[in-house]
């Protein structure tokens, strides 16, 4: 009810209620997280910027409103809701494909590797959501160029090579790539995802953590792919 997701029992009184009281909640704050073109799940902050260079080892862009996100955690969400479409609770779906698509996003874009950071800054300086991801990766010392090359991947053993600093949570160690490669092999007929497993597919089957973790050992499942 929050993000207005069509198809989701839209006159039932739990949404309703669930959606009025939860609104009622941010009044007052810097920011409510109505629908946004980047499907960020909610805002979270405020982060400092100390926070994100310790994070991602760089500067936050210069245009940063102190909010961001972990896009790993959402694509946990989008794993569950998949999870949920196939044990045959369809009323999942709006939802799920919602949820899906700023991984997709991401993947299909210039600089496919942030699908693998640990946090994502999400809000600028006016109070409202970055609008699009050339928005946001402009200005943005994170922009997974310098010493990793931008393309994909750079050491599939581990996962991404990760466009952070050496030795901070920039650098998937955990995985995070594999959590985000897994989320959009299990949205299927969300829009966009074929070109983003195309970037993503060879790259995913040839890591340690679809090989060795059942959790990321996702493919996308038969039928239609858009």
């Amino acid at each position: 009810g929050l993000y207005e997701v069509p198809g989701m029992m839209p006159n039932n009184d739990i949404r309703v209620a669930w959606n009025s009281n939860h609104a009622l909640w941010y009044v007052g704050a810097p920011l409510r997280p109505r629908p946004n073109p980047l499907n960020f799940w909610d805002r979270k902050g405020p982060y400092s910027a100390d926070q994100i260079r310790a994070a991602m080892g760089s500067e936050p862009p210069d245009d940063w409103g102190g909010g961001a996100t972990a896009p790993w955690m959402q694509n946990f969400v989008t794993l569950a809701l998949g999870h949920a479409v196939e044990l045959g609770f369809d009323q999942a779906r709006p939802l799920l494909h919602w949820c899906a698509l700023q991984a997709i996003l991401i993947a299909n874009s210039a600089e496919p590797r942030h699908i693998a950071d640990f946090v994502l800054p999400d809000t600028k300086n006016d109070g409202g959501f970055y609008q699009s991801l050339n928005d946001l990766y402009d200005g943005y010392a994170h922009d997974a160029d310098g010493a990793s090359p931008p393309g994909m991947p750079a050491d599939s053993t581990r996962g991404f090579a990760g466009a952070g600093a050496p030795g901070t949570l920039g650098v998937t160690f955990e995985g995070y790539g594999s959590i985000a490669a897994a989320a959009i092999a299990i949205a299927n007929g969300t829009s966009g995802q074929a070109a983003a497993w195309q970037r993503v597919g060879a790259w995913h089957a040839a890591t340690v953590f679809y090989n060795h973790d059942p959790r990321y050992a996702i493919l996308p499942r038969p039928g239609t792919v858009s």
